[in-house]
């Protein structure tokens, strides 16, 4: 829903009449925008070894295609002109059918207030004397002076016009004669012809012709259904389609391994936990693998079959120089940029990164792309594991203080690195920050976790970080929720600091059900023990309780402090969304400082009880008990909050799901406010409103920077997720508190034509690591050629109606022959499906065909089975021959009959 509902969100879209069929003089390049739109996303999806890593730019531009497809019924005339179907032609044709009006003739008259029902009338003043909806309309920049009803305002006939909208007047400004878009929000209105024609909204205040709303949405619905359709019918791939549309689930997996020599008696480990974990993962998942050392990173490999991905990791030999730090995080944002969106990234390394000051920019390309990245620091020294016994807390008495020998939790690795604890810490925030794993296990361990691994959705109920756990009497109770979303519940318990005598072996921890009594055996595993970290699990399967995690140490000295993390497979996600104070959704990340109302879309939840903004893993923070909720799309909300600077910010909110059950989550994005807002679009001399470039030509990103906090040096960087190069003219500058910089970059379109790219643009401050801001923006690389051709497919002979001739013939023993003419005068002949039959198909169809060819097939197909012939083009567009048998009347009878006499002699 996000993507259709992308262009009244984005500015540049929102601004841009191109996008919505508004301003009459743009009609024609809204249709040229969608069937540009249509050939890309057809070229991009043939380009079958990169749809996985496009799907998430694949689906922004068919949710954009789709809303600019259906506001051509919501804001063009085409429902007033009489038209009860769908036009065709739109998205697909350079003509539309029907004229566009000219510019110097009139299209609409002047709507009166007097022309409102009584019945309209009295809505109106119900709703304007609300204070509350006073309040909401108002942060939508809403006059009740420019609410009107509108009946027969369109003088022009039999040419297609389309209203203009204030927020694209520095674009298209509103000439005298031509009508207004309308509605509350259009100011318009306030000009000569007021009123409008939208037929948005199902009510007159955002919508003139709000009493044609239900025409123009059902020939919305049939125009989206069609749009499908086709695009279904010009793929030819059902499995293919349905990862599209999001019908059809893929697993994706990347693991990134350290080959330094230091990594050599660890090596092995690592190999049989990608193993484990591969066993338990489906035939068709797609596999990443990223070598890396402290002289750089390989090529991303792409695996589709497991035995190649364990063949090429058993292919080298750990090796290199350990005097150098790692260069992880390079290693880590390559692969996040090159994996498709909802990949799980496994680390596997004891180095720290020489590059902190992108992990910014891995957890902005993590967000979008929804991935989890877990760190695996493999390497530790064996230690004897600790499981409680049932009485392990039960003793009142309190336990001697006793001196142990326990070594340091960072004295557990070989010691081959010079290894500083912070660097590990900033492992640790990045797998915080994406809902993955931070884990020290041994290496004998490794195997059993990849087994126990799993490649699901995790959503976060609870983390707590540096928990002083102390010693002697001291027994903690911690209160867990557990809903019937939660299908496998996770809990882990790591030590966060390094100290001497760090361990976690003299730590008891239980769970016990609502009643106090303890969970069954069998409920319970224990996934990994190590001195640094302990994880259970439990396979949930939609119970619903209430569970205690009892946790403590009787001998002292104490552990130092730990960080527990609960978190679940579930099904119950939320999506939450910052608005400022002019109500516009903020794209990046929140100012610090700024005041916002924060939205939290959770489809599952009755009601929503609190919302909790603090510093992850750190109890309280600023919060709402008021937690209030919107009558149109349920959305939950809180008003006025103001976000500090801090390293990272959870949201975390609890209440009651759909079937009345309490439930605890922290929302899976994680929030770091920055004193900078950036903003930017790309754009082209070829298409100077829209963000999109001919091949080989340059396009330009314009952005600026606003510093609300205080004076800072920054450093730009802007890099391009596939083949385009990027230049900027300034890499470092320096603002004052205030200051709004301009900046250009420039982008060299070198990739295919119908490519989508992604540019990530990058401030990052000098002085402060977590003050870095990183905004992605999206482009294509069209092509110049625009077909708007369908290829032709012709019956030139068919022998079908012979099939119905005879009496006592099956089918079973009879053949048709066809012969089919197909031509295309576009872009040349893409493929050709057929669904039955033995067929003749030339060679150039697979090979590099050229516009206005025509081929002949054959084809020889039983009797018993009808047939479809499928031709498409490289732009998408298709036909489809049909041949069908009609078997008569006495055939049916004989299939009868014969099918009697085979009963018959079967008992006989």
């Amino acid at each position: 829903m996000y993507y259709v509902n992308r262009p009244d969100i984005v500015e540049a879209l929102k601004s841009n009449p191109i996008t919505h069929f508004d301003a009459e003089s743009f009609i024609s390049g809204s249709n040229y925008n969608l069937i540009q739109s249509r050939q890309t996303v057809f070229k991009s999806i043939k380009r079958l070894a990169d749809i996985e890593n496009d799907i998430g730019s694949i689906r922004q531009l068919i949710g954009q295609s789709i809303h600019t497809l259906q506001d051509f019924y919501s804001h063009t005339n085409w429902v007033e002109m009489g038209y009860k179907t769908i036009n065709s032609r739109v998205g697909e044709d350079s003509y539309l059918g029907l004229p566009v009006n000219q510019p110097h003739i009139d299209a609409c008259r002047a709507c009166t207030k007097d022309e409102m029902s009584s019945g309209e009338q009295a809505e109106f003043n119900r709703i304007k004397s609300s204070i509350y909806n006073n309040l909401l309309l108002g942060l939508l920049d809403f006059s009740f002076d420019n609410v009107y009803v509108c009946r027969n305002n369109i003088i022009v006939n039999n040419f297609l016009t389309s209203g203009y909208y204030s927020s694209e007047a520095s674009v298209a400004p509103k000439p005298k004669g031509k009508c207004s878009h309308g509605g509350g929000t259009d100011s318009t209105d306030a000009t000569c012809a007021p009123g409008g024609i939208s037929k948005d909204a199902d009510t007159f205040i955002f919508a003139p012709h709000y009493y044609l709303h239900s025409i123009a949405a059902n020939l919305s619905v049939q125009a989206t259904i069609r749009y499908f359709e086709d695009l279904r019918l010009s793929i030819g791939d059902e499995k293919l389609f349905g990862l599209i549309i999001g019908m059809s689930k893929y697993t994706s997996l990347a693991f990134i391994v350290d080959t330094t020599s230091s990594m050599q008696t660890s090596i092995t480990a690592t190999r049989l936990y990608v193993k484990s974990l591969l066993d338990n993962t489906p035939d068709d998942a797609m596999i990443f693998v990223t070598l890396f050392s402290d002289s750089g990173f390989s090529n991303i490999r792409q695996f589709s079959d497991k035995p190649e991905v364990m063949a090429y990791l058993f292919s080298f030999t750990p090796s290199g120089s350990d005097n150098n730090p790692g260069i992880v995080y390079n290693a880590i944002l390559a692969t996040a940029k090159f994996v498709p969106p909802e990949t799980n990234i496994f680390i596997f390394t004891d180095a720290s990164s020489s590059n902190p000051s992108i992990q910014n920019q891995i957890q902005a390309i993590s967000n979008q792309k929804k991935l989890q990245i877990n760190f695996i620091l493999s390497g530790a020294k064996d230690r004897p594991s600790y499981r409680p016994s049932s009485s392990a807390l039960s003793s009142p008495t309190p336990q001697p203080y006793r001196t142990t020998t326990s070594r340091s939790f960072w004295d557990i690795f070989r010691g081959k690195r010079n290894v500083e604890e912070n660097d590990f810490k900033g492992f640790r925030r990045l797998a915080r920050a994406t809902n993955g794993l931070f884990i020290v296990p041994k290496d004998s361990e490794l195997p059993e976790l990849g087994r126990m691994s799993s490649c699901g959705s995790w959503e976060t109920i609870m983390v707590i970080e540096d928990f002083d756990v102390g010693c002697g009497n001291n027994v903690w109770n911690w209160t867990i929720p557990i809903d019937e979303s939660i299908a496998t519940l996770e809990v882990s318990f790591t030590l966060s600091d390094s100290q001497p005598n760090s361990t976690l072996e003299n730590l008891v921890i239980i769970f016990t059900d609502a009643a106090g009594g303890r969970l069954h055996p069998s409920t319970e595993t224990l996934l990994i023990s190590t001195a640094s970290t302990r994880i259970y699990r439990f396979e949930i399967k939609g119970e619903r309780a209430i569970w205690h995690v009892n946790f403590g140490q009787m001998y002292c000295p104490p552990p130092p402090p730990v960080t527990i993390n609960v978190r679940a497979e579930s099904y119950l996600i939320s999506n939450v969304m910052f608005f400022d104070s002019n109500y516009k959704k903020v794209e990046n990340q929140p100012i610090v400082g700024g005041i916002y109302t924060v939205f939290i879309d959770c489809p599952d939840c009755s009601k929503i009880d609190s919302i909790t903004f603090n510093q992850c893993g750190i109890a309280g923070g600023q919060g709402s008990s008021r937690v209030e909720q919107t009558t149109t799309n349920g959305w939950f909300f809180v008003n006025n909050i103001t976000l500090p600077q801090t390293d990272l910010i959870c949201v975390e909110f609890s209440g009651e799901t759909k079937m009345g059950t309490k439930f605890l989550r922290v929302n899976r994005k994680k929030i770091s406010p920055s004193p900078f807002v950036l903003t930017g679009r790309i754009f082209s001399q070829d298409f100077p409103g829209e963000n999109r470039v001919y091949q080989k030509r340059n396009a330009t990103l314009a952005f600026q920077i606003e510093n609300f906090g205080e004076k800072d040096t920054v450093e730009i960087t802007v890099d391009g997720r596939k083949s385009n190069k990027c230049k900027i003219k300034r890499q470092t500058i320096t603002l004052e508190k205030g200051q709004i910089y301009h900046g250009i970059a420039e982008i060299e379109a070198d990739g295919e034509a119908d490519e989508i790219d992604n540019i990530d643009l990058n401030v990052a401050s000098i002085t402060n690591l977590n003050a870095n801001l990183v905004s992605t923006f999206d482009f294509s690389i069209v092509d110049k050629i625009l077909d708007t051709t369908s290829p032709t497919c012709k019956i030139i002979h068919s022998t079908a109606e012979s099939c119905a001739k005879g009496f006592l013939r099956s089918c079973r023993h009879q053949n048709y022959t066809v012969t089919l003419e197909i031509t295309d005068y576009g872009s040349g002949l893409s493929g050709i499906r057929t669904s039955e039959g033995n067929w003749v198909i030339p060679e150039i169809i697979t090979a590099s065909n050229f516009p206005g060819s025509k081929i002949t097939i054959y084809g020889s197909v039983s009797c018993c089975e009808n047939v479809n012939v499928v031709v498409v083009n490289k732009g998408g567009l298709y036909d489809i021959c049909k041949i069908e048998i009609n078997h008569s009347s006495a055939l049916i009878f004989s299939y009868s009959l014969l099918f009697i006499c085979y009963f018959i002699s079967q008992i006989f």
